[in-house]
């Protein structure tokens, strides 16, 4: 290969690089910000997390804080016994609020509930609950406290 050749060769090399490191400058200044759609995904996702986290420590800090409250009245080495009552018991309550339909949800679905006053010290139980579908009108019946259901059309 001559000299002359081989100087023709670099020169293309070099008009070819040359060609691609424009073409890409183009495309990266053409191309749209993704920083605005970025962000609003960033804050949506952190705001829900926030929200569901700080709605699960507030939960958690009664249940901890009443726990601990029960025991302060009694003797330094009772306390811990009272407290694991007292969870034993919270926990129980939490599970029997579904009371009389134990067992009979299905996670992640919807429901309509009617709450009733309840007896006891309870404030309220629940009188009804009807699992919501898809294609029905769900409405409260005229003069009666329960919901009807219509199939729609």
């Amino acid at each position: 290969m001559t000299r002359r050749a081989v100087t023709r060769q670099h020169w293309r090399i070099l008009l070819g690089l040359g060609v691609a490191v424009a073409l890409f400058g183009l495309g990266r200044v053409t191309a749209s910000d993704p920083g605005p759609v970025r962000t609003a995904g960033y804050r949506s996702g952190f705001d829900v997390g926030y929200a569901a986290g700080l709605q699960a420590g507030h939960t958690q800090g009664i249940q901890e804080g009443r726990a601990l409250q029960e025991g302060l009245a009694l003797p330094a080495g009772t306390r811990d016994f009272a407290t694991v009552a007292f969870n034993a018991g919270y926990h129980a309550g939490v599970n029997d609020a579904f009371g009389g339909y134990d067992g009979g949800w299905s996670l992640a679905e919807p429901y309509l509930i009617t709450l009733e006053s309840g007896t006891g010290g309870v404030t309220y139980k629940i009188a009804a609950r009807v699992p919501l579908r898809a294609g029905v009108n769900y409405y409260r019946c005229p003069q009666q406290p329960v919901i009807c259901q219509e199939l729609r059309p």
